[in-house]
């Protein structure tokens, strides 16, 4: 580490991650300003051990599994992305949220920090491999509260039902069955029902074609 004339070090996980939120502020994400402390206080260097500090904390994805053939089978997401996908999914206080799509388990740990003590989060993978290594992240950073089930996505997770969202943002189509079991939105319809919803599981108005 190369410290600075102020003592301090630039290259500090702290630091590193400071410097991370702000460029996700500067592009016009993290909208929120609980998704912003939220991504301020998770450290997004223990989801990724296998990376250094900078890439860890860098404006690119991080890949933690490939296929034989070199295919990205599972990452940490751009932090950017990370924070629209948040904002768009809108969690408040005593939410339960499905994730489909466990990856490195910074984001379960993110929306743990949103939804706090009276809500839920439970992410789910098909792949043991990505499972262990969420499971093993999230206790590490004290986020063993969420609940990692190693299954198809398509079967949700029935008995953490129901939930308030459901975030695939990289899986829809194996979320086309979990989707089912969100909580009815204000127009009497599945909250995440898939003609309905976003890709982050949100309800929104019936889709109408242009005319």
């Amino acid at each position: 580490m190369i410290a600075t004339a102020s003592g301090t070090s630039p290259n500090t996980p702290e630091q590193l991650r400071t410097d991370m939120v702000e460029r996700v502020l500067a592009a016009g994400r993290a909208r929120s300003p609980r998704v912003e402390e939220v991504m301020r206080r998770v450290p997004r260097h223990a989801f990724v051990p296998g990376a250094d500090l900078t890439d860890a904390y860098g404006d690119r994805a991080v890949i933690t599994k490939r296929a034989e053939d070199g295919a990205a089978l599972s990452c940490a997401s751009e932090p950017g992305v990370v924070a629209m996908m948040l904002d768009q999914l809108d969690v408040q206080p005593g939410h339960r949220v499905l994730e489909i799509g466990a990856g490195t388990g910074y984001n379960a740990a993110l929306l743990a920090e949103l939804v706090g003590e009276e809500g839920s989060v439970t992410t789910v993978d098909i792949d043991p491999d990505v499972t262990a290594g969420a499971r093993s992240a999230l206790d590490h950073t004290g986020y063993q509260n969420v609940h990692v089930l190693t299954r198809d996505g398509t079967a949700g997770a029935p008995e953490h039902t129901p939930h308030d969202r459901v975030s695939s943002p990289s899986a829809l189509r194996r979320a086309r069955r979990a989707v089912g079991s969100a909580r009815p939105g204000r127009a009497g319809r599945p909250a995440a029902a898939l003609a309905r919803a976003d890709p982050l599981g949100r309800s929104r108005p019936p889709h109408r074609p242009a005319r």
